[in-house]
């Protein structure tokens, strides 16, 4: 199924300044053994997350029902960088038991859950129109960053209804919502981490940068870890993959 992510086509590898790129299989490889890992830790996990630490980009990922439920990833071409913040509650959650759960509310209330799901189906297929919409693309960044964040709040709500946040990720989404970000569970939820997004692509706290933003997310991270004791840290989605930097030590 990797062949659709038209990722390294060719079979060799490639260096571009002091960067290596492996070639397609070396990432298949890395790809499957990752994959591994997450069975190992998840029990039946979708794929998503190694797929697309390996093979970088924005994907989607959805199962296909009528050939025993196969994942089928697919790129999202265009989508802009979005600038996340990362939250770490230190609190630990069991996947398997988080899904067991999930299952055992489906068989009690399944049209209530089934709603749930088309929900976040709706966001998943109006995210991708957004962004490679070329003419909403073309709006400024301000536009994109309130829509994704109306995303991120609705799909936040669809799965606290679902039963899989938890008081520590409430936490984090209600001190964001303070400083003007909206915040989502990220994984299994129950626990681990959640996703802030600070904005798109040109908002960073880097630099010179003394902007009203830039204060606001220093003020929220200082308050997740001084107050909340959590770990979090700022980060760009849709990155290249796996990579390997050479470093050069130079003799003195």
């Amino acid at each position: 199924e990797q062949d659709t992510l038209d990722i390294n086509e060719n079979n060799s590898n490639s260096i571009i300044d002091n960067t290596y790129i492996p070639n397609k299989h070396m990432l298949e490889l890395i790809n499957s053994w990752a994959h591994i890992g997450e069975k190992i830790m998840h029990g039946n996990p979708s794929g998503l997350d190694n797929t697309i630490s390996t093979f970088g980009g924005t994907l989607s990922f959805r199962k296909d029902l009528e050939n025993s439920g196969k994942p089928i990833f697919s790129k999202i071409p265009n989508c802009p960088a979005l600038r996340t913040l990362i939250t770490n509650t230190k609190v630990p959650r069991e996947t398997k038991v988080l899904v067991a759960n999930v299952r055992k509310l489906r068989e009690e209330k399944q049209e209530y859950v089934d709603n749930i799901w088309k929900g976040i189906d709706e966001i998943v297929n109006t995210f991708q129109n957004l962004v490679t919409d070329e003419e909403k693309m073309g709006k400024e960044d301000e536009y994109l960053y309130k829509a994704i964040s109306s995303l991120f709040e609705r799909n936040q709500n669809l799965l606290r209804n679902v039963g899989v946040s938890h008081p520590s990720l409430e936490i984090v989404c209600n001190h964001s919502k303070k400083f003007g970000f909206i915040t989502k569970l990220t994984g299994a939820g129950g626990g681990g981490c959640a996703v802030t997004l600070l904005g798109i692509e040109n908002v960073s706290t880097s630099g010179k940068d003394e902007s009203n933003m830039k204060t606001k997310i220093k003020e929220l991270m200082e308050t997740l870890k001084i107050k909340e004791q959590f770990d979090c840290f700022e980060c760009d989605i849709g990155g290249p993959g796996v990579r390997l930097n050479r470093v050069v030590v130079e003799e003195k």
